[in-house]
């Protein structure tokens, strides 16, 4: 029995490409992965657009203007804390919910056209919603920002709003 335990460990060893007494390493499983530049899976929301301390309140389902309809997440609120490039944050507490301090932040500062486009928006959809001048300039990582608010809000399917506003020339 001792044996066929030594034996296991060194065929163990020889495959994850261990050195066996002196011996040469066995095989080594290579791993390899093709990064096309057209990706087929969307981007994923940004890690920064939540806080892992902003634990917030869970609120009630309701529209918040100016939205037409109800969200399609989970609704909590937590203080929102205004950065120095002008940006604000969390948009997001703990497991996913949208803050509604910031949403209502980023419509009484900014009022940017983007959070009142809808549910449904396809991708071009939302270049365009993005895209839409409102009535207060904004820096990109504002509009980023209430991009990400929209798309949690109505449940897009999200595009790279950074691409869009920075490399696509949106601005």
């Amino acid at each position: 029995m001792r044996l066929l335990t030594s034996l296991m460990a060194l065929v163990v060893l020889a495959a994850c490409g261990a050195t066996v007494h002196g011996g040469n390493p066995g095989p080594v499983a290579t791993l390899s992965r093709t990064v096309s530049p057209e990706a087929s899976a969307p981007p994923m929301v940004p890690v920064d657009i939540s806080s892992p301390t902003a634990v917030g309140t869970s609120v009630a389902s309701r529209i918040l203007p100016p939205a037409t309809v109800l969200p399609a997440v989970a609704l909590c609120t937590t203080p929102v804390q205004v950065f120095q490039d002008g940006n604000a944050g969390p948009l997001l507490c703990r497991g996913g919910a949208l803050n509604v301090a910031a949403w209502q932040w980023f419509e009484q500062s900014l009022q940017p056209p983007v959070m009142a486009a809808g549910p449904g928006l396809s991708a071009d959809a939302q270049r365009a919603a993005l895209c839409r001048v409102g009535p207060q300039n904004m820096t990109v990582p504002e509009a980023e920002s209430a991009y990400w608010l929209a798309a949690v809000y109505y449940g897009w399917t999200p595009i790279d709003a950074r691409r869009v506003l920075v490399d696509e020339g949106c601005r």
